[in-house]
C-alpha cells in the first residue's frame, strides 16, 4: 500500500470520527485506518535520541569533488571501517570513498558512540499552555482536556513557530 493511500484512509477515519479532541482520539483513527490492520505505537520521550554530529567540517570542505546524498545511487558500508563507499551512477564499477568523520573519533574508536536518549519532554511555556487551555476549554468537553492539561511546561522552551531551536 502506498503512503498516499494510507494517509487518505487516515483522513477518511478522521472525517468519520468528526471530533478528534486529543492524541488518543487521533491514535484511534490511525488504528482504524486500513480496516484495523495497522499497528500504532505511540512514541514516548525515550524513543527519541539526541544525535551528535560527528562529521568533520574540515574534511568536507577540503574534498575536491563533494558527493551529495541526492547524487548517490548505491552505498556500501564495510564492517570495521569508518568510511562510506558510494556510486553516483549505476554504470560505474568503482566506488567513491567518503571519509567525513572527525579524525579524533576515527583514531579513538572503531564504532560511533551510542546517542543519548531523551529523558524529558521539550515542553512549552506556561503562558502558551494557559492560552491553549483557555481557547480549548470553550470547544472541548472538560473531561477531554486531560491531554492538554498534562502538556509538559518548560519556561526556557523556544517557540518553534517563530524561531529554530538552537543546536547543541
Amino acid at each position: 500500500m502506498s503512503a498516499d493511500n494510507f494517509h487518505h484512509q487516515v483522513e477518511n477515519q478522521l472525517k468519520k470520527a468528526q471530533k478528534v479532541y486529543d492524541f488518543s482520539d487521533f491514535i484511534d483513527c490511525v488504528q482504524l485506518a486500513n480496516s484495523g490492520k495497522v499497528n500504532v505505537k505511540p512514541m514516548e520521550i525515550s524513543d527519541f535520541y539526541k544525535y551528535k554530529d560527528h562529521s568533520s567540517q574540515y574534511k568536507l570542505k577540503k574534498c575536491e569533488k563533494r558527493t551529495y546524498l541526492k547524487d548517490i545511487v548505491c552505498i556500501e558500508v564495510q564492517r570495521n571501517s569508518m568510511k562510506l563507499f558510494a556510486k553516483t551512477t549505476y554504470d560505474d564499477n568503482n566506488m567513491i570513498e567518503i571519509d567525513f568523520l572527525k579524525t579524533k573519533l576515527v583514531k579513538e574508536s572503531t564504532i560511533i558512540p551510542e546517542p543519548e536518549r531523551n529523558q524529558k519532554a521539550r515542553g512549552i511555556t506556561q503562558e502558551r499552555k494557559t492560552g491553549i487551555l483557555r481557547k480549548l476549554s470553550n470547544i472541548i468537553p472538560h473531561n477531554r482536556l486531560l491531554f492538554w492539561e498534562n502538556l509538559p511546561v518548560n519556561e526556557e522552551s523556544v517557540d518553534l513557530t517563530e524561531n529554530r531551536e538552537p543546536q547543541e
